[in-house]
């Protein structure tokens, strides 16, 4: 791997936060997009389509993903896809070109 990715892997997996304001930070950024995921799953039956396995899962696979909002298990590729689709859906439809362009909990 190049010098950046093993950068990034350092990061990710040695680095330890101390700062408790980052803390509180990343829990309001977590709780913002999970409200969001949930929100946008359930009034857009547009987005809830586009969720859910693509294929029948095998009999006795493990280590499936629980689709928060939703009734369904998913490989966890699926799942990571999906609820990027959750989070990003209303953000994307909410937001409208203009002087206050963004996230609707920003304004």
């Amino acid at each position: 791997y190049d010098e950046v990715i093993t950068s990034i892997v350092d990061y990710v997996y040695d680095y330890e936060i101390t700062n408790g304001h980052a803390w509180v930070r990343a829990k309001a950024a977590l709780i913002d997009a999970l409200g969001v995921a949930l929100e946008s799953v359930h009034t857009s039956p547009e987005c809830a389509r586009l969720l859910g396995p693509a294929l029948p899962l095998a009999p006795g696979m493990s280590g499936l993903f629980r689709l928060p909002g939703t009734t369904y298990q998913v490989d966890i590729l699926k799942g990571a896809f999906d609820m990027g689709t959750m989070i990003r859906y209303l953000d994307h439809n909410d937001a409208f070109p203009g002087a206050e362009w963004g996230h609707p909990s920003g304004r």
